[in-house]
């Protein structure tokens, strides 16, 4: 949870960014983004495509709203970062900030243009960042935010089942085969 009074006055450093509304036509770019941001661990199961980023069509019918903003370089125009904010019944707020490696001195600026857009919607609200593990910079998100004293109110954990195929009953294994875990070498299983 993110003690939204520490920064509701403070001032954006940013100055060779700027912060807009995303369009249809960057999908590839954040799908790349993000993709970049992922350890190499879980690259393979967690990766995005470009369509996860459209816009539902039926969108106004969801009783989930959301707002992505991207930080964009003023200069060159290359996009260094995004913020993704939902909420379902404007009180509490999620916050997903992805950001290009060395550009992690921008996350409070970050979160502070998400604050000062999510007031113009309500002003008593409640502020949750979602960090996520598999993600590059979430190690110095969890450092910049606790140096803060904010909160950890949840923990989720992703359980994905691409690694491995399942093999029939009624199909023979041909031949022997060893699966060796990746984290540290050793045989995990024999066929």
């Amino acid at each position: 949870e993110i003690k939204t009074c520490y920064y509701k006055n403070k001032v954006i450093n940013a100055e060779n960014f700027i912060f807009r509304p995303m369009k249809p036509e960057d999908r590839k770019e954040l799908s790349e983004l993000y993709n970049q941001n992922i350890s190499p661990y879980y690259k393979f199961s967690l990766s995005k495509i470009p369509e996860e980023y459209s816009e539902n069509f039926f969108k106004g019918l969801n009783n989930k709203s959301s707002f992505t903003y991207i930080f964009e370089d003023k200069f060159t125009k290359k996009i260094k970062g995004y913020i993704k904010i939902e909420t379902e019944n404007n009180k509490c707020f999620i916050a997903d900030i992805v950001l290009v490696q060395s550009y992690e001195n921008h996350f409070e600026d970050m979160l502070t243009f998400a604050i000062s857009q999510i007031y113009k919607r309500a002003n008593d609200f409640s502020l949750y960042f979602r960090n996520s593990k598999f993600h590059v910079n979430s190690e110095i998100f969890e450092k910049i935010l606790s140096e803060i004293d904010n909160e950890l109110v949840r923990t989720d954990m992703i359980f994905v089942k691409d690694f491995f195929r399942q093999i029939k009953e009624t199909e023979d294994a041909k031949n022997q085969s060893v699966i060796y875990n990746e984290i540290n070498g050793k045989p995990a299983y024999k066929i």
